[in-house]
């Protein structure tokens, strides 16, 4: 065997060029790119942190329970401890950048007045109407005379009590003696005009 045969004979090493990009790293970095974008969010959303505290926390849970306003999250509870004296809860919340404007408000410097309107206590007359003809035991006589009662109270509850025909609770109607299942939820409003009207409060 020549030496020009042995060279041919022997096995060739071959290179391949180098690529500088491997499409195994596409998931690392997409996932890192959520990461980095979820933190930046979370911080440009982030308020002020803030304490409250409460008589008890039944029904808060660190991390997970919201704190809303007008049915919107304005923020998040973040650690439950007890006070000092162990009497009361204190929480610290973490607000959201919304919420921010509205905590930074300050308080009036004065309570503002009362309404001109007011009120007067009911006369004993009223009382005694109010007890014998809307007391537990019912009937639409009854409520209708007390209809004419001068006391906006006393009329309003007369004016409620007659469209509800039905027993509830602790009332007991002579001529409706069971309770309506129809009347669940609904409560009668007794408008500035004197006119009562169902509403539904679910």
């Amino acid at each position: 065997m020549t030496e020009q045969e042995s060279d041919a004979g022997a096995p060739l090493a071959r290179t391949r060029p180098h690529r500088w990009f491997a499409w195994v790293w596409v998931v690392p970095i997409v996932a890192g790119a959520i990461v980095l974008w979820l933190g930046a969010r979370s911080f440009v959303m982030q308020g002020p942190d803030i304490t409250i505290s409460f008589r008890n926390a039944e029904g808060l849970v660190e991390r997970q329970s919201a704190i809303r306003h007008r049915g919107v999250v304005v923020g998040r509870v973040e650690e439950l401890e007890l006070a000092p004296d162990l009497r009361r809860v204190i929480v610290h919340a973490r607000m959201t950048r919304a919420a921010k404007a509205a905590l930074q408000e300050t308080a009036a410097a004065e309570r503002p007045p009362l309404p001109e309107w007011r009120f007067d206590p009911p006369s004993e007359e009223t009382r005694d109407a109010v007890w014998r003809r809307a007391g537990p035991l019912r009937n639409p006589n009854d409520l209708a005379a007390l209809v004419s009662d001068p006391y906006p109270l006393a009329k309003a509850t007369a004016l409620s009590a007659l469209d509800r025909r039905e027993s509830r609770g602790g009332h007991l109607r002579s001529d409706c003696p069971v309770t309506d299942p129809a009347l669940d939820g609904i409560h009668v409003v007794v408008g500035p005009d004197g006119t009562a009207r169902r509403e539904e409060w679910r």
